[in-house]
């Protein structure tokens, strides 16, 4: 483990290495700043090496929930690996069932009217905890979708109807899980063949 690192996720697209450097260097140090990226495009995610190790907890202390370009970010303790869970057996994998809205194909995606995508998970969220998260909005069933960018994890949330889906999205900047600001947006759904 790094003593020195720490993971920031829920970057702007338009927050770059100088930008991120100077945010992190109004409470320490900075030894080297790393966004992370693919073919050209941020992947809304880097890592930020402190000079001095001992400043680390006081640096995420002091920055996990800021805003940064209009992202409020995630800031904790970079691991070489994911942690482990507090000894809670793993949720198995549940299959989503088969869409059966009637849509013309397109062959394309279109937004979901009844699902959200939520991003920034701690990576010891279970489906359990996001029912419960989410319960006063009519949830039906949640899928975790495993590790993304940098080790937080992905979680797709259904719910009974679409007034559910968009009550929860208003709730956006304000649902956090362990003192992490969740992200939450529309999921995208493949279009299905209309019957003839």
């Amino acid at each position: 483990m790094s003593e020195n690192k720490v993971y920031v996720g829920n970057l702007s697209l338009r927050t770059n290495v100088d930008q991120l450097k100077a945010f992190f260097e109004t409470v320490a140090p900075v030894e080297h700043v790393l966004i992370c990226s693919k073919r050209g495009r941020s992947l809304r995610f880097g890592f930020v090496d402190l000079q001095n190790s001992s400043d680390r907890d006081m640096v995420c202390a002091q920055l996990n929930g800021k805003s940064l370009n209009g992202f409020n970010i995630n800031v904790v303790p970079y691991t070489d690996s994911p942690p482990k869970s507090d000894n809670r057996e793993p949720v198995p994998h549940q299959r989503r069932p088969q869409n059966t809205h009637s849509r013309k194909s397109t062959g394309g995606h279109v937004p979901s009217k009844t699902t959200i995508r939520v991003l920034n998970l701690p990576t010891t969220t279970t489906q359990e905890d996001l029912t419960e998260l989410f319960k006063d909005f009519g949830v039906d069933f949640v899928i975790c979708r495993g590790y993304i960018r940098g080790g937080s994890m992905i979680a797709f949330v259904h719910f009974r109807d679409e007034e559910g889906q968009q009550a929860a999205l208003k709730q956006q900047g304000s649902i956090t899980f362990h003192g992490v600001p969740l992200h939450l947006e529309v999921a995208l759904e493949r279009e299905t063949q209309s019957p003839l």
